[in-house]
């Protein structure tokens, strides 16, 4: 077993949730739906084209459970969970870097990537050398996404219309200040977290500042 890595996803709460955390895997998404429409494309400076990479996977990781913007757009405005994810193999783990320079077909990746930003814990700060170009791209997003402080898993599958997963650990689930505790899925969720002996930690506002922080589900403040 190689070193493990502890980062974070953000979810709704809803059925495919509880199919995570039934599984203990996550669905690579193939970008189609990324809320960045500059994310994976590429620009022709000629032509004026603009073309998306096809054939990929990513996994979207972020680094921390109280980035309250990230609560906001994607744990369906507070309502959703923040679950903490261990991963055992951090070999394919990228932080991705942040950068003011739009991707063209005859970008040099390697000299933007030397001016981006990476916002990276120290265990996963890496070298982007041995990358295909297409990874590289992928790894690169405006500095105005920067808050994420995002990490990608990216693969190329031999078979493109078949859905890929990453096998996770999913040791807590933070739940949002917002969650509707008399849903369905709540119930499901706390449920299913029982059985499988998965920590759940309520997210609550701080009362002295822009802060949000952790409780039990008793009420202690961790």
């Amino acid at each position: 077993m190689g070193k493990i890595c502890t980062l974070y996803k953000y979810c709704p709460l809803n059925e495919d949730l509880i199919k995570i955390i039934e599984s203990n895997r996550l669905r690579m998404s193939d970008g189609i739906n990324f809320n960045d429409p500059f994310d994976l494309v590429v620009a022709n400076k000629n032509s004026m084209k603009q073309e998306k990479i096809k054939g990929i996977r990513v996994l979207c990781l972020t680094n921390s459970y109280e980035n309250k913007m990230m609560w906001a757009h994607y744990s369906d405005g507070h309502k959703g969970v923040c679950l903490t994810i261990e991963l055992d193999n951090i070999d394919d783990i990228y932080p991705v870097i942040y950068t003011r320079e739009r991707v063209f077909t005859d970008t040099n990746i390697e000299e933007v990537i030397k001016r981006g930003t990476i916002k990276a814990k120290r265990n996963l700060k890496k070298s982007y050398d041995g990358l295909v170009r297409k990874k590289k791209i992928a790894l690169l997003k405006s500095k105005s996404w920067m808050y994420e402080c995002e990490y990608r898993i990216i693969e190329f599958p031999e078979d493109c219309h078949k859905d890929v997963y990453r096998d996770v650990n999913i040791k807590n689930v933070y739940l949002g200040v917002n969650v509707d505790s008399s849903s369905k899925d709540y119930n499901d969720l706390i449920e299913l977290c029982g059985i499988k002996n998965i920590t759940v930690k309520q997210m609550e506002m701080s009362k002295k500042c822009y802060r949000i922080q952790y409780t039990n589900r008793e009420g202690r403040r961790l």
